[in-house]
């Protein structure tokens, strides 16, 4: 590889990292500002991870990823897939729901017309979220609220080492004008 190849690779990777928070300008947002956590969405690609301000081990190997917003709708349930975290509203809005396909997701009718799910991932692969055949604990856990208009308002992500033990936790709030539709 030639030097201005990597160059080209270096100034089109740096167009589209993050540095701070609040240079993130995509028309969907999630935000965790203590952290520097970001979910930026715009025409149907995400980007997620930490700023690179924010970093605070230099050795951490990917603080920011991307790819597509999937449609895993289906007769039953609305849905939405970033990355690992699946996102499910049921279609006829029932008081109560439970999910299994990759993650395990229950969800629960809020008093004003929303849903808070909670979610539980036992390993994730390269297609999401999967069970685990040595009966460990999840490797990752998630709660989700959407409002009575089936957008998503709020993600708290929390992530655990295999001794059970909470090793990291992300707060996100939607601070951008629209938000993640589900249905």
């Amino acid at each position: 590889m030639n030097v201005s190849t990597i160059l080209l690779a270096a100034t089109i990777l740096s167009l589209s990292a993050v540095n701070s928070v609040k240079d993130l300008n995509d028309p969907i947002r999630y935000v965790d500002k203590s952290q520097s956590y970001f979910i930026g969405i715009k025409d149907n690609v995400y980007r997620m991870g930490t700023a690179i301000a924010a970093i605070k081990d230099p050795n951490e190997d990917m603080p920011q990823f991307s790819g597509n917003v999937e449609n895993c709708s289906s007769q039953k349930f609305a849905c939405r897939s970033i990355a690992y975290l699946k996102f499910i509203l049921p279609h006829d809005r029932k008081a109560s729901a439970t999910y299994d396909v990759g993650a395990r997701i229950t969800i629960r009718q809020l008093t004003n017309g929303g849903v808070h799910a909670s979610a539980i991932c036992q390993r994730v692969s390269p297609l999401g979220c999967a069970s685990r055949t040595d009966g460990g604990g999840p490797v990752v856990t998630y709660q989700y609220e959407v409002n009575g208009l089936g957008v998503l308002t709020m993600i708290k992500v929390q992530h655990w080492d295999d001794q059970k033990v909470l090793v990291a936790q992300e707060n996100l709030l939607l601070v951008s004008r629209h938000g993640l539709k589900l249905d």
